[in-house]
């Protein structure tokens, strides 16, 4: 998880639009304007599932509600920073699939919410893949109620770093630490600006800001 800054500039003009045409999320029949939505959401999150960090687009990825439809009112079903763009859930090739993300969360409460920076303050990560969190109540919604240490996501966390750590000390042997400290700090700059996030691309992050302050 990653934190999310509902900040889209069209979600004010987007959101008071349908929200005048519909009374709920679910009264929304057309198409063209679910996607209105689901392009907001997918454009903030620069494309990556809002719990997992799997990369996903318009064609493999769902609206969700942070918080569940049956705990808010019509009116807060369309309520925009509850509104999350996540991925199909289902991991695996064949049936039944590894349920993550809202396909496991259902409608149950997250106390966790990747919107709000200090929640995601306290996720960490590990070399060997893993997601967790020193709070307990967090570390319950990561590995129960979103599944996010399924053994697929693990691995695919920590091939990712593993790739990103063999890249660097192949630069490595060519720098000082001075340079080499800079020269991560240039990378870890460029991935937080890139328009189309790399997949789990918080543990990214997390493997780049640890190696910089090891080499401090």
């Amino acid at each position: 998880m990653i934190i999310i800054k509902k900040e889209h500039p069209k979600a004010d003009s987007v959101f008071d639009d349908i929200r005048r045409r519909y009374a709920h999320y679910d009264a929304i029949k057309e198409k063209s304007d679910r996607d209105k939505i689901k392009v907001i959401l997918l454009e903030e999150q620069r494309h990556i599932c809002a719990y997992c960090m799997k990369r996903i687009k318009m064609t493999d990825s769902t609206t969700e509600h942070y918080i569940p439809g049956r705990s808010i009112s019509d009116k807060h079903s369309l309520e925009y920073k509850n509104l999350l763009a996540v991925c199909s859930g289902e991991l695996g090739n064949q049936k039944p699939f590894t349920r993550t993300c809202d396909k496991s969360k259902v409608n149950k409460l997250l106390v966790c919410n990747p919107t709000v920076a200090d929640d995601m303050s306290k996720i960490y990560y590990s070399r060997s893949g893993r997601i967790y969190s020193e709070n307990d109540v967090y570390s319950d919604d990561l590995d129960v109620t979103l599944n996010l240490n399924c053994t697929q996501l693990i691995r695919n966390r920590k091939s990712t770093i593993s790739v990103l750590e063999s890249e660097l000390l192949g630069i490595r042997e060519y720098c000082d630490d001075g340079d080499y400290v800079d020269y991560m700090r240039n990378v870890l700059y460029e991935y937080k600006l890139d328009l189309l996030y790399k997949p789990y691309i918080g543990a990214i992050i997390w493997f780049l800001e640890k190696m910089i302050e090891e080499y401090k």
